[in-house]
């Protein structure tokens, strides 16, 4: 009776706490689904420039980039990118950075100069593609590991690439290929007389302070991997949640699970913190008003999940009530409103599906994104929905009641949980953000996020763009020459799509089909003997492949005067073939092996010519005592003997004057 006591003492609580954190599957995909990427270290003046538009902007940290941006450093500026919880890539001084492609699909850059590294961690081309396109190069990244790329200047005739940590690349020009192995480095030549070349040497012959930045950031990067709590309390799709480990912890909550918490020390340099408070609102296409925090750790917490306010603190919960198969980035998990010509805001709750406060440039200014355009991500498949029964169908009712409680009511947003600031000032930088008076905290939390109305409607770039503050617009272009048009990759690149299946056809096979390399069958001998050689010697009975490709076969053209090789010699041949034979003295050397006849008949014991003397004739011999014979005498002459057919017989050393 206890055993069972005890038994459900400790399932009730497990089956109440199941219960209060389960999950209701969302198989809704948003309407914008294009891939994002994030500033993840930023040193000195580095700028960007969205895709079509002339003006340039202030890079920081967490600012998110998109398809068709590019990137521009200044002297002594360094950037750090990461475009998933995989993959860095390091930009250097000087240095120019077209973001050509960035889908699911893969990732595809252009560099027409400067010097970039990459850090690719459990990479599969079969996966996604990562390439960069170079001046009349591409490389293409094969594994993982760390790649350094180097194009120079507007005046450089030549590239260098390495590869080192396990990793290897494919390299291709307008007319050839490559591939280049670990710990390799290769020159490249981009113009003069070696166009299209390449040279290889060892990669340790070349280090600077890049690398050294590099590697220390190649440190960092590990360290927050190795204590990151990926599949754990979030999937891979919440890149860069590695940044919380080290300025907040992972603590239970009844309500929501397993939620973090910031620590006191990672907020106490903000007045009065809360979420949503301390940034600024940028404009990115094509998902339109976008916040960019000013906490170095909260990429993570404020583009995915949601900020709940529980037991007297606020923490950060990754996923919401509705949970999708996929986490989906977003803009800003947060609840917009418009008040007496004010724009207020405060975090999304729990239990509240996404509030899409761009909703109206999505659809009237045409359609930036669409979940079945490029870009998004795989359909989900719905869950069936099982059969409720009385108590499951009470606790639903109690759900659905609590969904349309009010936020302030709800208690999980607090009055100081609204941030506001005028119209006039929205878009333009951090100046103007403050705290929401409680009466308009009241009024903006006791609306209702899930109902279906349209969202108000944000002041529009064209209207924000002109009044930008310096916070957000550059004085001036960078200082490298980004005007100069320079043609970069292999071939025209396609949209989506990589480079490397038809380069590797074209460039190193040239349109044929390459050898296919199958595993060799064990290899058989055959016993072998000959005179000189009694022991059977192993002769290998395959023959070995040759070329790259498979060469188109030809035929042998035979001559119409030749005879064909088994016929068969007549009697006139034969004693032709007598007559012609020397009678000079022959050499004495080791007999050679006698081919078969052309008709394939074997031949007999007795026409295999023997070097042995005749077995009724005498052996000569020779006592050991016997002075060798002198040089000056001449030799004997060889007795003549008689033609016959057979094969003649090797001549006997001639016997001394003596006899002997």
């Amino acid at each position: 009776m206890r055993n069972w006591i005890r038994l459900v003492a400790v399932v009730l609580p497990v089956l109440f706490v199941s219960s209060a954190v389960a999950y209701d599957v969302d198989d809704d995909i948003p309407e914008v689904t294009a891939r994002v990427a994030r500033i993840s270290f930023v040193e000195d003046d580095v700028q960007i420039r969205r895709q079509g538009s002339d003006d340039w902007e202030k890079a920081g940290v967490n600012l998110p980039l998109v398809e068709g941006d590019e990137i521009a450093t200044s002297t002594f500026a360094k950037v750090e990118i990461q475009f998933d919880s995989r993959t860095f890539v390091r930009i250097q001084e000087k240095t120019v950075v077209h973001i050509t492609t960035l889908q699911d699909s893969g990732i595809a850059l252009s560099v027409p100069q400067g010097s970039i590294s990459i850090r690719v961690f459990d990479f599969s081309k079969d996966r996604s593609f990562l390439e960069v396109d170079i001046p009349n190069s591409t490389v293409a990244i094969q594994h993982s590991g760390s790649y350094r790329i180097d194009t120079g200047d507007k005046d450089s005739y030549e590239a260098k690439i390495r590869a080192t940590d396990g990793g290897e690349a494919r390299i291709y020009s307008e007319t050839s290929g490559f591939t280049l192995k670990n710990d390799r480095s290769a020159t490249v030549y981009l113009a003069g007389a070696r166009i299209g070349e390449w040279d290889t040497f060892d990669a340790s012959a070349f280090s600077d302070s890049f690398d050294n930045w590099v590697t220390d950031r190649d440190t960092v990067i590990a360290k927050r991997l190795k204590d990151a709590f990926y599949d754990k309390y979030y999937d891979r799709d919440i890149y860069g949640a590695e940044d919380l480990t080290n300025y907040g912890d992972w603590i239970y909550s009844r309500s929501y699970g397993y939620v973090w918490r910031p620590f006191r020390s990672s907020v106490q340099n903000y007045s009065d913190w809360s979420p949503y408070r301390y940034g600024q609102w940028r404009w990115l296409s094509p998902y339109g008003w976008t916040w960019v925090n000013d906490e170095p750790w909260g990429w993570a917490t404020y583009h995915f999940g949601r900020w709940v306010w529980d037991d007297t603190s606020w923490v950060w919960t990754p996923y919401s009530y509705y949970r999708n198969r996929r986490s989906w980035w977003q803009p800003g998990y947060v609840y917009v409103s418009v008040i007496s010509n004010n724009i207020c805001w405060y975090p999304l709750g729990y239990y509240s599906h996404y509030h899409d406060y761009n909703h109206n440039y999505h659809h009237h200014n045409g359609g930036w994104g669409s979940s079945n355009g490029p870009g998004s991500g795989p359909t989900a498949t719905p869950t069936p929905t099982p059969n409720n029964g009385p108590t499951t169908a009470q606790i639903n009712a109690q759900r659905r009641q609590l969904l349309h409680t009010p936020t302030f009511e709800r208690g999980t947003v607090p009055a100081g949980g609204v941030v506001m600031m005028s119209s006039e000032e929205f878009g333009r930088g951090r100046i103007g953000i403050r705290r929401a008076p409680v009466e308009v905290a009241r009024t903006v939390t006791t609306r209702d996020p899930d109902v279906a109305d349209t969202p108000p409607i944000l002041p529009p770039i064209a209207q924000v763009e002109r009044k930008m503050n310096k916070e957000v617009r550059a004085d001036t272009p960078p200082i490298i020459q980004v005007e100069r048009m320079v043609k970069t990759g292999a071939a025209e690149r396609i949209a989506n799509k990589p480079l490397d299946e038809d380069l590797k056809r074209t460039r190193i096979y040239g349109n044929r089909p390459p050898l296919e390399v199958q595993n060799p069958a064990p290899r058989t001998t055959t016993a072998e003997t000959s005179p000189a050689n009694p022991e059977p010697a192993a002769q290998p009975t395959e023959t070995r492949r040759t070329g790259a490709v498979n060469r188109p076969s030809r035929t042998a053209e035979v001559p119409t005067n030749s005879t064909p090789v088994n016929a068969p010699q007549t009697e006139e041949r034969k004693e032709r073939r007598i007559e012609t034979q020397p009678t000079e003295q022959p050499r004495i050397e080791a007999p050679r092996r006698v081919e078969a006849p052309r008709n394939d008949t074997p031949p007999t014991r007795a026409e295999t010519p023997r070097s042995e003397p005749k077995r009724d004739e005498p052996r000569p011999e020779q006592k050991r005592s016997d002075p060798p014979p002198q040089r000056s005498e001449p030799k004997s002459e060889p007795k003549s003997e008689p033609k016959t057919d057979r094969p003649a017989a090797p001549s006997e050393p001639a016997k001394k004057k003596d006899g002997r």
